[in-house]
């Protein structure tokens, strides 16, 4: 209001603190002495981003175990079409074959679905791959901690593993992988 009491159309005027700087705009929220947090529709909206993506991401997951022990299956089918018995060295090798083979799989999957990413396919792909390798030996040693130190059902145990590393799988790929860092 001017001072003969009439309205006066336009923003409002800016309010100052004693100290000579502006008010936070009313979409910020002060957190601590400095700082300002986003507003909390954001924080929800990102949360729930983050929400969906992950259950994506445990269903690309999902599919890639079926793809692994599908290729590791037919492969070993295979290979017992025309060999009376199948040693270590070959079920190894169907091993190998069928992480390849579903780290591509989920890659894709997570490229055109879970992330929706638009990034280089090469540098992405390698950042996947690395993290993949890490989640192995990750599963590996949770596995071996659940089976042979605690006595854990073989099943129970790979299980446990991979609900376990699904987690640190996840976050290192949408923070690094799908993030073009």
């Amino acid at each position: 209001m001017n001072p003969g009491g009439a309205r006066v159309s336009g923003p409002p005027p800016i309010a100052y603190h004693g100290h000579g700087l502006p008010a936070a705009r009313p979409a910020l929220r002060r957190r601590s002495a400095g700082s300002f947090a986003p507003p909390r529709g954001l924080v929800d909206e990102r949360l729930n981003r983050s929400g969906k993506q992950f259950v994506k991401f445990a269903v690309v997951g999902g599919v890639g175990t079926i793809v692994n022990l599908a290729v590791l299956k037919v492969t070993l089918l295979l290979w017992g079409q025309f060999n009376a018995s199948t040693p270590f060295v070959v079920e190894a090798f169907a091993s190998g074959l069928a992480f390849a083979v579903a780290v591509v799989n989920n890659y894709l999957l997570n490229r055109w679905w879970t992330f929706r990413s638009s990034g280089t396919m090469g540098s992405e792909f390698l950042k996947f791959l690395i993290v993949s390798i890490a989640g192995l030996v990750l599963n590996e040693i949770v596995f071996y901690a659940f089976r042979a130190q605690l006595h854990v059902n073989v099943l129970v145990s790979q299980l446990l593993a991979i609900v376990c590393v699904l987690p640190f799988n996840f976050v290192v790929n949408k923070l690094w992988s799908f993030r073009g860092l």
